[in-house]
This record gives C-alpha cells, sequence and structure tokens, in this order.
C-alpha cells in the first residue's frame, strides 16, 4: 500500500464518521489538494470545488477538521 492510498482512505474514513450528516467522500481529493497545499506553505491556495465553489486551501483543512493532517501539526 503506498502512503497516498492510506492517506486517501484516512480521509474518507474521517468524511464518513466524523461529520453529522457526514460528508462526501468526493471530497477526497479536494482535501488532499488543501492538504499538500497547506504542506508546502500556501495556505492561501485556492481550492475549486464542485459547484462553482472555491475556498482557500487553509479554510478547507480548518472546516473539514484535517489540521492533524498538516506536517508539522
Amino acid at each position: 500500500m503506498t502512503d497516498n492510498y492510506r492517506l486517501e482512505q484516512a480521509i474518507a474514513w474521517h468524511l464518513a464518521n466524523n461529520f453529522i450528516p457526514p460528508q462526501p467522500v468526493e471530497l477526497t481529493d479536494y482535501c488532499i489538494e488543501a492538504i499538500n497545499a497547506c504542506n508546502d506553505n500556501d495556505p492561501d491556495r485556492a481550492i475549486s470545488l464542485p459547484g462553482g465553489v472555491t475556498v482557500t486551501a487553509g479554510e478547507l483543512v480548518s472546516d473539514l477538521r484535517l489540521e492533524d493532517l498538516i506536517k508539522g501539526n
């Protein structure tokens, strides 16, 4: 198993089990994009979500409580 696969599985589980109502598993790739941006010290990078919604990487990480997946946290 690759680290990326494990990250995808961890995020998918997190989205499905740590929110009421559960967040769509389809957000996984956007979450990884946001995590990578934050790990690259670019939390202001724009992440375009379905439906024409754009948020910053930092906002997505915060909104979906992904801080534990950022290096150095």
